[in-house]
């Protein structure tokens, strides 16, 4: 039997990272330095809500597809004002 919350898991985390690697990787955002992309994740996930849940599967249970899409959407939004705010204070 696993421990305590061993397999709770912060959604919007989860879709951030996700975010973040696809973005990074895209080449559409060459002009963000490497070293960038762990404090944009930082400082994106203090400006989202935690939506805990035990498993994957449970987003399918416990949320619509429209809600699981707009999650995604807001996190996108987050991640670009916090590139917009790095990318203004290190000019």
């Amino acid at each position: 039997m696993s421990g305590v919350g061993e397999t709770v898991i912060n959604l919007n985390e989860s879709i951030l990272r996700e975010q973040i690697q696809m973005m990074s990787l895209s080449g559409e955002y060459n002009n963000i330095p490497e070293s960038y992309w762990d404090d944009i994740a930082c400082l994106a996930l203090n400006k989202i809500p935690a939506k805990y849940i035990c498993n994957p599967i449970d987003m399918f249970f416990y949320y619509t597809p429209d809600e699981v899409e707009e999650m995604h959407d807001k996190v996108k939004a987050v991640i670009m004002d916090t590139i917009e705010f790095l990318l203004n204070k290190h000019k």
